[in-house]
């Protein structure tokens, strides 16, 4: 009956029942598979397959397949982990994942030196334990979303992409504030709790420890940085990054002289909005494109009607920026209070007796995303509304 009441708990905290013990057995599995004289080519590319019952809540699992995706650097760490994101567009504009409900695929980005051995990636493996168990938690609780949920709107996921691929240059405030986008997303909020609980099994804490291991885990400490994110403070941090936005603004050809210090800011911040949109444009655009020739030539009227009505739905602040980066501040206060609020929930899940998915997002972002282009225009203006040149007769009595 206990473990009952435990499973219902956990649910209820957006937990699934087993999904630390699944993730656990990936990260044992995984470490097992790697001989220690293996190199870097060896490593790179190289597949684990799982089969068996890996049981997920009321989603069986029936093949794992592991992927290393090993890129060179000076140093080793894990820069992350990824799943498939393989979807339809539906009939009526929304996504639809085709990823085979059994299966399971999980790739894990580890930088290293080009003399690296298994040796040290097992090592790795071992030392950041509840990195790894925490972020396989969370890569889990993507496919158990998806399996719950096979059907998503095009709005959402095409949102989610964008904070993924895109960066403003080298402005670490505002490539910090697109971090904060993609952290409070709501496919990001879903796996959150699963993330933590399977630090907290991962480093066998007690209840006794939680709130010391609450305080020092790196999922509630970018959640209160959220929470106390201003527009305010973010223009501070702007100013202290001056140097950098002046060498964007001369490799741009973008105009700053005789312009005061708050509106070299007012002008990034501006561009930086009018990017964003340009951003989320693209990839919706990209998404709703079934075939090679709607992304060149155009959508049917009906298509773009429910394109027209997602870049009306972008300019719903105009080019008011500050009223955006204002409503996004309520945003993540919001959000942000919320998931620690869900997390310390987790007590509940730690030990009577002692026995840690994006983890690094700069390094994510020099492997994964995508060097964006800074542009000042619009590439999808919104639609001008044709005014009444006559007018409208006068009801007969």
């Amino acid at each position: 009956m206990r473990e009952i009441i435990k499973n219902v708990l956990s649910e209820a905290m957006g937990v699934p029942n087993n999904i630390v013990n699944v993730a656990h057995e990936i990260y044992k599995k995984a470490i097992d598979s790697i001989d220690d004289d293996m190199t870097f080519e060896d490593l790179d590319g190289y597949n684990i397959d799982l089969n068996g019952d890996y049981d997920i809540a009321d989603l069986t699992i029936k093949k794992i397949e592991i992927n290393f995706d090993m890129r060179e650097g000076d140093e080793i760490v894990i820069a992350g982990m990824a799943t498939p994101d393989d979807f339809e567009v539906t009939k009526k504009y929304n996504i639809k994942s085709t990823q085979p409900k059994k299966e399971f695929k999980i790739q894990f980005v580890i930088v290293a030196p080009e003399n690296v051995t298994g040796s040290d990636i097992k090592k790795l493996m071992y030392d950041d334990r509840i990195e790894f168990v925490s972020s396989i938690s969370h890569e889990l609780k993507h496919k158990y979303d998806s399996f719950k949920k096979p059907k998503g709107t095009m709005k959402q996921r095409s949102e989610y992409l964008t904070y993924i691929k895109n960066n403003f240059a080298t402005i670490t405030p505002l490539n910090k504030f697109i971090h904060n986008l993609y952290y409070t997303h709501m496919v990001e909020n879903l796996v959150r709790p699963s993330e933590f609980a399977g630090a907290i099994v991962a480093a066998g804490i007690t209840k006794k420890e939680f709130y010391d291991f609450l305080m020092d885990n790196r999922t509630y400490k970018r959640l209160v940085e959220i929470r106390d994110f201003t527009y305010d403070k973010l223009r501070e941090d702007l100013k202290n990054d001056m140097s950098k936005i002046l060498e964007i603004f001369k490799i741009n050809n973008i105009e700053y002289l005789g312009l005061s210090e708050d509106q070299i800011i007012d002008k990034t911040l501006q561009l930086f909005f009018l990017n964003l949109k340009n951003w989320k444009a693209e990839m919706f655009h990209k998404m709703l494109s079934t075939n090679f020739l709607e992304s060149l030539m155009g959508f049917s009227s009906e298509k773009d009607r429910f394109f027209q009505k997602y870049i009306k739905n972008l300019e719903k602040f105009d080019d008011n920026y500050k009223k955006y980066f204002e409503y996004e501040e309520k945003m993540f206060n919001f959000v942000a209070i919320k998931m620690i609020k869900k997390i310390g929930k987790l007590y509940d899940m730690t030990k009577n007796v002692k026995t840690e998915s994006i983890i690094n997002w700069e390094l994510w972002q020099k492997i994964k995303g995508e060097s964006s282009k800074i542009v000042t225009e619009l590439k999808y203006p919104t639609p001008k509304v044709q005014k009444q040149t006559t007018k409208p007769k006068k009801p007969s009595k």
